[in-house]
């Protein structure tokens, strides 16, 4: 699913800050996200890119997802967006620094953020035992990205996974 939010998909030769703020998940779920963002930013242009072909991410490996992260990134930026947003926590997870790596290689200044931290720094500002659960896809929890992520914001108490064996990204 491709859409275009507040105009069309802007051409090379146009301002940087002109250009949309492009929105990817593995399915519709991120739409919330994107909802989010179009409340909090609504003069932005966004694209969204929903991979309903290949949904759902969570049971699939790393490097698939990391491969079909990148080929997202790549339509993505010939669409010229000028940040990327993973809304995806299984792709968060597996893809994350491989996109990041890719983006500083190019010259087009696009920066990539996920939803694993911003979720991390909500679930500690939330806590009152100190303590986090954690529901996710095997990959997500397998990745170990939301134990990196408390642990970056020093809380203390482990972060325990439900065992949620769900199929989705």
């Amino acid at each position: 699913m491709m859409a275009r939010m507040n105009g069309a998909i802007v051409g090379h030769g146009r301002d940087p800050h002109a250009r949309p703020i492009a929105v990817f998940d593995s399915g519709v779920g991120g739409l919330t996200v994107l909802h989010e963002l179009l409340v909090r930013l609504p003069r932005e242009d966004f694209i969204y890119l929903g991979d309903t072909a290949r949904f759902p991410y969570g049971q699939r490996s790393p490097e698939e997802i990391e491969r079909f992260a990148a080929e997202i990134a790549e339509e993505l930026l010939h669409r010229q967006a000028k940040l990327l947003v993973v809304a995806c926590n299984s792709a968060t997870s597996a893809a994350l620094p491989s996109l990041s790596a890719r983006m500083r290689q190019t010259t087009l200044g696009v920066d990539v953020m996920g939803v694993v931290r911003p979720e991390a720094l909500r679930a500690v500002a939330a806590t009152r035992s100190g303590r986090i659960g954690l529901l996710a896809t095997p990959t997500t929890v397998a990745s170990g990205a939301y134990e990196q992520a408390v642990a970056a914001v020093a809380v203390r108490g482990p972060v325990s996974d439900a065992g949620f064996d769900h199929p989705g990204g």
